[in-house]
């Protein structure tokens, strides 16, 4: 088990040094901060309309997930090195791809930063986690 969670980490290392490399070279001004804003929220509303409804779904049934997971859930959907790796997968021919590749750049590091280091707090909101003393 050591081993392939040892290659799954040498894997995301090395994608995210080619994302740095490739990234490196391409001007984040041509997105702009307003169309970065719009990609966050758009992920964070299809996370929604994918996390909620598919739960409401087993309401009522034993498989029922409480709202206070689904919460979690939704704001636990974090992205990274996959989505990265698509976008950097896309022919360097495409008109729009500098901008596909920063966006989905700015919704990992969003993420990563912002979702990733509110989600303790957010666990011991609903209590997953003991209240810091």
């Amino acid at each position: 088990m050591a081993f392939w969670e040892f290659a799954a980490f040498i894997a995301n290392s090395l994608i995210f040094l080619l994302i740095g490399v490739t990234v490196a070279g391409i001007p984040f001004s041509r997105l702009g901060l307003t169309a970065l804003v719009v990609a966050i929220a758009l992920v964070l509303i299809g996370r929604a309309l994918s996390v909620y409804p598919l739960c409401m779904i087993f309401r009522g049934s034993r498989w029922t997930i409480p709202i206070r997971e689904q919460h979690i859930l939704w704001w636990g959907g974090l992205r990274g090195a996959l989505a990265l790796a698509l976008a950097l997968s896309l022919p360097p021919s495409l008109e729009w791809r500098n901008e596909i590749v920063v966006a989905a750049f700015g919704v990992v590091v969003f993420s990563v930063v912002v979702q990733g280091l509110t989600m303790p707090p957010l666990l011991r909101m609903f209590g997953f986690l003991p209240k810091r003393s």
